[in-house]
């Protein structure tokens, strides 16, 4: 239902100036720090048909909404000055910028062969996906809201015993 808070860093302008008068380098970095946490529900309906004894066909239709219940970003400016007299190194925190909270969805069919390796425990399964994923920042366009994947997974199924018969 909910995530952990998701962080993006690397978002930064930076200045350099060179004074040659006295040998003087100076950088100021202003960076961003995005920090995003969603809030969620996943819907679905999942089929399983026997192919063979063993083999098994896996088909269902998927259903997930998502709302950034925290979207922000931290601010600071790291400045750093070099010369004759030696190095120097300041790092100053400035106000969060609030990002705008957002809804976003995905749609997916999951498809694929499961095959039962061992007594009805052990599965192998090799799974497709398609479907549509959209929201307000994502490309409105049919074919840059396309997702696509391809897995295999090992599953491991307990199985029941009926107790009623000792």
């Amino acid at each position: 239902l909910i995530t952990n808070i998701l962080v993006k860093k690397g978002l930064s302008v930076e200045r350099r100036d060179y004074y040659q008068a006295d040998s003087t380098l100076s950088i100021q970095t202003y960076s961003l720090i995005q920090n995003q946490q969603f809030f969620g529900i996943m819907a679905g309906l999942n089929r399983r048909l026997k192919i063979s004894n063993k083999l098994f066909l896996f088909v269902a239709l998927h259903y997930q909404g998502s709302f950034a219940s925290l979207h922000k970003y931290q601010t600071q400016l790291d400045s750093f000055v070099v010369n004759n007299t030696g190095a120097f190194t300041s790092t100053r925190k400035l106000p969060d910028l609030q990002g705008k909270n957002f809804y976003q969805w995905q749609a997916m069919i999951p498809f694929g062969l499961e095959l039962d390796i061992y007594k009805k425990q052990f599965y192998i399964r090799l799974e497709g996906d398609a479907g549509l994923i959209g929201g307000q920042y994502r490309p409105r366009s049919y074919l840059n809201s396309q997702a696509w994947g391809i897995g295999l997974a090992a599953i491991y199924r307990v199985t029941h015993r009926n107790y009623s018969t000792y």
